[in-house]
């Protein structure tokens, strides 16, 4: 092995990939380039792998600053992957079985040297990146001139590329004239250590040529595009829109997103969208193809787009990492989560107002979930108003005055929608109303059930409940064996007395009809104007409204003179048609008032209830 330095050397050139520079030293030695290698003790693989004592050999042989070598070397990690003027790369990022030449580059290098052309002709280190595929310099494709090198032999550049040096000029006009890539670009500039400004700076070099070449494929040829069966011209393209993409940051990102996401919901007829479905091999890729944090910046993006625009939850996964929380609804999540039916579901979101486009078809309307959750959750509290007497067993006017009175809630309900209550409130109601009542099992002496203390107490209902939940009433008793309200008891004279201070001396008179004479408001207006019960106006002592009240006196008086066969058929237990007749058989006959009354009332001194 010779260890001195050769007699016959030629420069090295900047730029030039060492290994062929041992092919051009071999060929300035007439020598093979495989046996002048292993007449100098230059280990082939060491040198591709940048090993410094392999380079530090050539160096010394080839009399050349050891820096400028290793400026061009790619030096092999114990992981694979390799080193560039600080720049991480791997395999795939290099080319180690073809052979590129820019023929315009080639021809400078004859013309501009004494050596022959064998010797003159350098290889560039840049053609040896496989994202590289145009000379800045002569705005030209690279051209390959060798396939297929058997990468454990040296490579001979000086015989890979004889044939080529004969026919430049004629290389040169069939080589498609074209700019450098964005991408090239970017890799020179941080090859370079050039200044650059682009959101492909987040990742290692080798990392960001992957990206931006996936971005651009997709958004150049679809999301559908076969990535191993691009051309090289197709990478060209795929590599420049990626990169360009890239420079206008991470908004440009998330516009090609948006513009794939949007192209998607215009042509699909089918079910919700997917990740996979919508973006391709933009997701699919860096789901399964990029391995290690390297592109994490990239899935960060793409996970914040679906984050902020799919709606993902619990049990659904982005880049196998599962979704901690559901930020939004769609009209197939929500029906399946809350148990409604899709057409019920988005009635209800149109309702609250939460569809920006009611046009939108069920598969593309998105809601905030916090919201629907309160949503759809009071919509399973939700009771109709008409449901309300059966669920704490009232009665109908019971329930009204509940309703009317505020003491459960009426919500008003969207646009084609009934108002509801919320069985929570009801459910609320019913435990202040009972939280301090006493269980019996008999209704002791002098009580009763709300509505029949109403009626004896000549009092509201409404003020007698209003008492209970104020607790202005020293007892209250639930009566075992029944439910809901009509369980409810009070003691009828504690009633009178609670309420004695009351401002108003009789009842409304719509009071007056519905709880006490049990009859409608027309023939409540019609016993007035017949002028068998006077009316007093008064104000209200709550509100202070003024309002037509009957006093206690009128109604003891009208009540001692008149009895209604409604009434009277309740005391006897007798059906009304049938004491019709029997009264009127006995010659007693009903009132006749000054004016027609939609009722019959017989005068109390003439029934004979006995």
């Amino acid at each position: 092995m010779i260890t001195d330095g050769l007699a016959l050397r030629l420069p090295y050139r900047l730029d030039e990939f060492p290994c062929w520079f041992v092919s051009r030293l071999a060929a300035r030695n007439g020598r093979p380039t495989k046996a002048f290698a292993a007449d100098m003790g230059l280990d082939s693989r060491r040198i591709v792998d940048g090993q410094a004592d392999a380079v530090e050999r050539l160096a010394a042989l080839g009399d050349v600053r050891l820096t400028d070598l290793m400026h061009e070397t790619q030096i092999r990690g114990v992981d694979g992957s390799y080193a560039l003027r600080d720049q991480e790369l791997r395999t795939a990022d290099l080319r180690r079985s073809r052979i590129l030449i820019c023929p315009e580059c080639l021809a400078d290098d004859i013309a501009s040297s004494d050596l022959p052309p064998s010797q003159a002709a350098y290889g560039r280190m840049t053609w040896t990146l496989a994202n590289i595929r145009t000379c800045a310099i002569h705005g030209l494709a690279l051209m390959e001139v060798v396939k297929d090198v058997i990468s454990h032999n040296f490579p001979d550049w000086c015989e890979h590329v004889a044939s080529a040096l004969k026919n430049l000029p004629k290389l040169a006009a069939s080589a498609a004239r074209r700019p450098a890539s964005t991408l090239e670009t970017y890799i020179s500039d941080r090859l370079e250590g050039r200044p650059t400004s682009s959101w492909l700076d987040r990742f290692p070099l080798f990392a960001a040529c992957h990206v931006a070449e996936t971005m651009g494929a997709v958004a150049s040829f679809g999301t559908r595009v076969n990535l191993r069966k691009l051309s090289e011209d197709q990478r060209y393209v795929s590599g420049h829109a990626g990169a360009d993409i890239a420079a206008g940051g991470e908004s440009a990102v998330v516009s090609l997103l948006s513009d794939l996401h949007r192209t998607y919901l215009d042509k699909r007829t089918g079910d919700a969208a997917t990740a996979q479905g919508v973006f391709g091999r933009l997701y699919t890729v860096p789901a399964g193809g990029m391995v290690g944090p390297a592109y994490d910046p990239l899935r960060s993006v793409i996970r914040g787009y679906l984050s902020d625009r799919f709606a993902l939850g619990p049990g659904d996964h982005v880049f196998g990492s599962p979704v901690p929380e559901r930020r939004w609804h769609s009209v197939r999540t929500a029906s399946k989560e809350y148990g409604l039916t899709p057409k019920r579901l988005r009635k209800i979101v149109q309702a609250e107002g939460l569809i920006s486009d009611p046009s939108l078809p069920d598969r593309d309307v998105l809601f905030d979930a916090q919201i629907a959750d309160r949503i759809f959750r009071r919509e399973q509290d939700m009771i109709s108003r008409n449901s309300v007497r059966g669920y704490i067993n009232a009665s109908v006017t019971m329930t009204r005055v509940l309703i009317d009175d505020g003491f459960i809630p009426l919500h008003a309900a969207g646009a084609g929608m009934n108002n509801f209550c919320l069985k929570s409130e009801i459910d609320a109601l019913m435990t202040r109303l009972t939280s301090s009542a006493d269980p019996v099992s008999a209704t002791p002496g002098g009580t009763a059930p709300i509505a029949q203390a109403a009626k004896r107490s000549y009092r509201p209902s409404g003020t007698i409940i209003r008492l209970i939940l104020e607790g202005g009433l020293a007892w209250v008793g639930r009566l075992e064996g029944k439910s809901g309200f009509d369980a409810i008891l009070v003691d009828v004279e504690e009633v009178k007395i609670a309420t004695k201070s009351d401002d108003l001396p009789g009842l409304p008179v719509a009071t007056v009809a519905a709880d006490v004479l049990k009859t409608n408001w027309r023939v409540m207006e019609q016993l007035i104007e017949a002028e068998a019960i006077s009316v007093q106006a008064a104000f209200d002592p709550l509100t202070r409204i003024p309002t037509r009240i009957i006093t206690y006196d009128e109604l003891d008086r009208f009540r001692k003179r008149y009895v209604s066969l409604h009434a009277l058929s309740k005391e006897t237990g007798s059906h009304m048609n049938a004491l019709n007749r029997s009264l009127q058989a006995k010659g007693i006959m009903p009132v006749e008032f000054s004016v027609p009354v939609n009722a019959t009332f017989y005068r109390r001194d003439e029934v004979d209830l006995g």
